[in-house]
């Protein structure tokens, strides 16, 4: 049985994947900077693919709210890193 378990990413997360920085402070910081200096885009994904960020621009997302996902700036404590883990286990 395969089983997928979904984590939270959080901008400054997507913002280091998005460059392909290693996730650290330091990148994080340096990754969000780059993007806000970007003018009427926004950093997001799709529903299916959260480890896949990607740039529109404000006036697309605007005109379809439902096929945009934006990162959340933080994320609860819980979430491990954020990061799709998929395995496969198999029931015995």
């Amino acid at each position: 049985m395969k089983t997928t378990t979904t984590a939270k990413i959080t901008h400054a997360q997507a913002a280091c994947m998005f460059y392909g920085e290693t996730i650290n402070a330091k990148n994080k910081r340096e990754c969000e900077k780059r993007l806000k200096d970007l003018v009427d885009v926004y950093i997001c994904c799709l529903e299916d693919a959260p480890t896949e960020p990607f740039i529109v621009a404000k006036v697309r997302i605007e005109s379809s709210l439902v096929r945009y996902n934006q990162y959340p700036r933080t994320t609860s404590s819980n979430d491990a890193l954020s990061l799709i883990n998929e395995r496969d286990s198999t029931v015995q």
